[in-house]
């Protein structure tokens, strides 16, 4: 089971806060800070070793293509990779990955990806 943690970009100072644990937020109390915006890890990391967190911006290089997924959170459709039908597409919510007009829930392939970015930061 991956360890749950955050971390938040502080849209004042234009940085990241040190990641933090449910733990931490018991031990210590919740800490409300307005113009915070609170990121979920995924509990993958990148083949870099970073740990991929919502809001991240990865690319993943095979020949001359180039793939660049964004990590989202939300309501999302998508079909199953084996599945090439035209039916109702599967409904998830949580966190999930977007390569273009395409959204699928993430997994231990995104070790091949490598962290670019995130939205925050362009």
């Amino acid at each position: 089971m991956c360890e749950i943690k955050f971390r938040a970009w502080d849209s004042e100072y234009g940085e990241y806060t040190k990641p933090f644990t449910l733990e931490q937020i018991h031990q210590q109390g919740p800490v409300i800070i307005s113009g915070l915006v609170y990121e979920q890890f995924t509990g993958i990391l990148d083949k870099n070793g970073v740990e991929i967190y919502v809001g991240d911006k990865l690319v993943f290089e095979s020949g001359k293509s180039k793939y660049h997924i964004e990590i989202k959170y939300g309501d999302y459709e998508y079909y199953p990779e084996e599945c090439e039908c035209e039916g109702p597409a599967e409904e998830g919510y949580g966190i999930y990955c977007e390569l273009g007009d395409r959204q699928f829930p993430p997994g231990k392939w995104l070790n091949i990806y490598t962290v670019i970015g995130n939205i925050h930061e362009e």
